[in-house]
């Protein structure tokens, strides 16, 4: 196993601790081990359920930027492939947010069935204030999990949302405010295996567009427009 990933048992819970500093960047070394680390604990019959988690002082802090417009970026895993490889596994998977999960770091929490955080967490998707939008399934998870219009905004803004509202919205499961979080996410797994709570994908749930009038996406687009006037340059036809 890599240094930068830690994997062990703890009651039938194999407990994936990240451990890239500063803030676990996605590059590609550190996909790979994630991927093993996975790998590895499917492959395990002791193994009832996955906890990923961090050491540091934040969750993920998602792509790494020094990958942006090289080959790593798309090297296999690329992240998008280990997001979707993840939200497939064969187990239980929740993901124990001990901090800021942002960008692609909430992407990769999003692939889990589950999420729990601490009360000092917060996640977002910021990438539009870098001028890209998320770019490994962030726009297609977020809108399955909460309400459209609250995803359009959360994504368009780039803004990060403090645990309890990320709670409100149904981004995570739970929030947790003891001084022992990791133990307190297992106690939550624990919860989850006895009652025999469901695996569940995003992709398994399917947005709702009933409340949605016909002109709502065009209507958005001019509003952002207006909002953010001169960030954007429309070719005239």
């Amino acid at each position: 196993m890599s240094e930068m990933i830690n994997m062990k048992i703890v009651g039938g819970i194999a407990v994936i601790t990240m451990h890239r500093a500063p803030v676990n960047a996605l590059g590609l070394e550190f996909r790979k081990a994630l991927l093993e680390a996975f790998n590895q604990a499917e492959a395990d019959d002791a193994v009832k359920a996955i906890l990923l988690t961090s050491s540091l002082g934040v969750f993920c802090a998602g792509a790494d930027l020094s990958e942006f417009d090289s080959p790593d970026a798309y090297d296999h895993p690329s992240l998008p492939w280990l997001i979707n490889r993840i939200e497939i596994a064969n187990k239980l998977v929740v993901a124990g947010l001990n901090g800021a999960a942002l960008g692609g770091g909430l992407e990769l929490a999003l692939s889990a069935d589950y999420r729990v955080a601490v009360k000092k967490a917060k996640v977002g998707l910021p990438e539009v204030k870098l001028g890209i939008i998320p770019g490994a399934g962030g726009t297609q998870r977020v809108p399955r999990i909460t309400s459209i219009d609250f995803a359009v905004e959360m994504i368009t803004s780039g803004r990060n949302l403090a645990a309890q509202e990320a709670l409100s919205v149904s981004l995570i499961d739970r929030v947790i405010e003891g001084d022992e979080p990791e133990l307190e996410m297992l106690a939550y797994i624990h919860e989850l295996l006895d009652v025999g709570a469901p695996m569940r994908s995003c992709f398994d749930l399917m947005p709702n567009v009933s409340e949605l009038d016909d002109n709502y996406f065009e209507n958005k687009a001019i509003e952002l427009d207006k909002k953010h006037r001169g960030l954007l340059r429309r070719k005239k036809t």
